[in-house]
């Protein structure tokens, strides 16, 4: 018979020691990350001011200053604020999650950090860190450190002689995580600043301070701007998440903004934790398939998920606070919420670019045409003759009978005609039928409208891009009308390995 097992409360407490320290602190974050937790810090604090400044010439800064005029800190919050994991309590509002962003940052960036603060009992107190001090003693440990005048004035510059907040300070750049120009550093934690903090600055209540500058929000739906169209503003079925659908379009004739590339990479999905932007530009993916492919025809539609802290487990989010990985169940409702309005929009937006008429069309397969002829000229056919093309009353382009002589055998081609059809994404993207209306008076050309590669390239383009579609199209149909073993097994292996190729290609070169 076992005995009952035994347990044995002689748990050693180990120390972190400074291989420890060194390897934590040359991970993932980057000067942008780190600052915007130390921006959440901030918020979490009740701050309405958040300061970023730069010091140091413009070639290679020295230091970066930190201040907000929240709450402050008394000394055991500030003492916790240098511990990985400090547990303290926080409301689903609050942008803090496991307590090591702060530091964690920091120690990515800088080997000294020094925080000056002062709460709402008046006393102003100071911590640090140095690197030096943790390698020296093996083990992570921070110190106490005595307020002079010079700390004090510096908080007071900010939040006033009798004001709350805090001071971080952070200096010896020797992680090199970062170039230390001082006019590229103001651009990219501007753009960052003023992304991820959109609503909050837009809400009013929070104001972001760069270099002296006030950072204006960068909402990428731009769902308060007066020109922007709200298409969708409720909460997913179930949930306590809000999701929002905008159509941008107007914004881009009002503003003349010509910048098709950025509303290009723009399109997508954002989402907002507790108001702060954490991931964006969410298009199709593994994670994401209930969603569009980049297409300029969907460079208007922006859509955003809100959700507090409450919902971090369900929408799966990063211990960084940098991605979502949903429930499947979540990205099923966000995606039939969204497509329906999407597919819209991309359709007002191929009506609006599309100019061609009939006549044109006519007129495009007439060259087309010229082009036949000169292919059977190229092959040492000894007789081609390409009709005169019109269109039928559905529209359709209609090819009359064309015959066409071969050295050796005849093979007579029926009339034909080129129609745009759904046969899903996974067929060809054209098909030849013969014999369609079963009286053997025509072939028909069907060009596939599912196909990710007639979709993005073909439908509604260009006249360039259409010809560039056409200019392989018709070349492919035109070989496989006079090749008499069209239905052969290594023809039909042929076309499906070509179309399955085309269409990773069209997925890889949009990942791009």
């Amino acid at each position: 018979m076992l005995k009952e097992k035994q347990f044995y409360k002689d748990f050693n407490v180990g120390k972190l020691g400074w291989k420890f320290i060194d390897s934590i602190s040359t991970g993932r974050y980057k000067l942008s990350t780190a600052s915007g937790d130390l921006g959440d810090n901030s918020d979490d604090a009740g701050a309405t001011k958040f300061w970023t400044d730069l010091i140091g010439p413009s070639d290679s800064i020295q230091k970066i200053i930190y201040a907000d005029n929240g709450s402050g800190m008394d000394y055991k919050t500030l003492e916790g604020s240098y511990t990985l994991g400090f547990e303290r309590t926080r409301t689903s509002k609050q942008l803090g999650k496991f307590g090591v962003g702060g530091t964690m940052g920091c120690l990515n960036i800088a080997t000294e950090k020094l925080t000056i603060t002062r709460d709402y009992m008046g006393k102003t107190i100071a911590r640090q860190y140095d690197l030096s001090d943790v390698k020296e003693k093996d083990c992570w440990g921070t110190s106490a450190v005595q307020v002079t005048k010079e700390m004090e004035d510096l908080l007071n510059s900010y939040v006033g002689e009798n004001g709350t907040g805090t001071v971080i300070i952070i200096s010896q750049f020797d992680r090199n995580n970062f170039g230390r120009r001082k006019d590229n550093l103001v651009r990219d934690l501007g753009n960052y600043y003023s992304s991820i903090y959109c609503e909050k600055i837009a809400s009013g209540n929070f104001k972001v301070i760069l270099d002296g500058k006030e950072l204006e929000s960068k909402d990428p739906l731009m769902w308060y701007d007066n020109d922007v169209i709200r298409v969708i503003d409720e909460k997913i079925p179930g949930t306590n998440y809000r999701i929002r659908l905008a159509n941008l379009k107007n914004i881009r004739s009002a503003r003349g903004n010509t910048e098709q590339k950025g509303l290009l990479v723009k399109q997508g999905g954002y989402f907002f934790r507790c108001n702060r932007l954490i991931k964006g530009r969410v298009i199709n993916s593994d994670t994401w398939s209930k969603t569009w492919d980049r297409n300029a025809h969907y460079r208007h539609v922006r859509w955003g998920v809100y959700f507090d802290a409450d919902g971090d487990k369900e929408m799966g989010v990063t211990s960084d606070k940098s991605d979502v990985t949903p429930s499947q169940s979540i990205g099923d409702k966000i995606g039939q919420i969204v497509m329906p309005e999407a597919r819209i929009i991309f359709r007002e937006a191929v009506n609006k670019e599309s100019t061609q008429t009939k006549d044109d069309k006519v007129q495009e397969l007439q060259n087309i045409s010229s082009i036949l002829q000169e292919m059977s000229k190229k092959e040492n056919l000894d007789k081609a003759s390409v009709p005169d093309l019109s269109l039928d009353k559905d529209g359709e382009i209609v090819i009359e009978e064309n015959v066409v002589i071969l050295p050796s055998y005849e093979v007579s081609i029926p009339s034909y005609v080129t129609a745009d059809v759904s046969l899903g994404q996974v067929s060809e993207p054209f098909r030849l039928i013969k014999n369609p209306d079963k009286m053997e008076s025509r072939w028909k050309l069907e060009i596939n409208t599912d196909h990710r590669y007639i979709s993005k390239y073909y439908l509604n383009c260009s006249k360039e891009v259409r010809n560039a579609v056409i200019s392989w199209i018709v070349p492919y149909a035109f070989s496989i009308m006079i090749n008499p073993d069209t239905d052969t097994c290594d023809m039909l292996d042929f076309r499906n390995m070509f179309n399955r190729k085309l269409t990773q290609v069209t997925t890889k070169i949009d990942n791009l």
